[in-house]
């Protein structure tokens, strides 16, 4: 198991982050515009960017210190929490959130937590945004990049649909906004809501 602080340190939320102030919030106007939420929970929140394009309650799960206290910072909610265990999300909200959001932070956990991953995030929400790296994308620390029929598998199992039509209105969206320099966000973009 690697260790999250050693991985995601002040140099990993260094400069090389830069480009997510101006991305991330691109992201989370086109997630309001189409799904309208009243409150959102960041699951693998880094330091909390994605709250910037949000207009409602937002509250950030993240894994490693040094991204809790960039969120904190940001004076916003933030949970130190290991993606790779079980949540009891009733410890952490009481109740589901309207929207469960991912960017980007699957493909940074280990094969054998993906189950584990997805189960937090539907006991999280009835609407789950994700988006994860593919095998075609590269990145730092990615150890389980895969394709989109490997997550909307597993999302499957859950009871949870994969709702194409949503994501396309979110990416067209996110492609009117964002360079084409980070197309794999709106490539890699997943709206499940679940059926049961």
């Amino acid at each position: 198991m690697n260790s999250i602080d050693e991985l995601y340190d002040k140099n990993y939320y260094g400069s090389r982050m830069d480009f997510k102030e101006k991305v991330y919030p691109e992201i989370s106007k086109a997630l309001t515009t189409i799904l309208n939420p009243c409150n959102v929970v960041d699951v693998g929140c880094g330091n909390g960017v994605l709250s910037k394009g949000f207009s409602c309650k937002y509250m950030g799960i993240e894994g490693s210190k040094e991204g809790v206290g960039a969120t904190e910072a940001r004076g916003l909610r933030v949970f130190w929490f290991d993606l790779r265990e079980e949540l009891l999300f009733e410890t952490l909200t009481g109740n589901k959130n309207d929207l469960a959001v991912s960017i980007e932070v699957a493909e940074h956990l280990e094969p054998e937590y993906a189950d584990i991953f997805v189960g937090n995030l539907c006991e999280l929400s009835n609407t789950i945004v994700l988006t994860a790296s593919n095998v075609n994308d590269g990145g730092k620390y990615h150890f389980n990049p895969q394709p989109k029929s490997y997550w909307i598998e597993k999302f499957t199992a859950k009871g949870y649909k994969y709702k194409e039509d949503l994501t396309t209105e979110i990416t067209s969206i996110m492609k009117s906004n964002i360079n084409t320099a980070y197309a794999y966000l709106w490539n890699n973009m997943m709206v499940f809501t679940n059926e049961r």
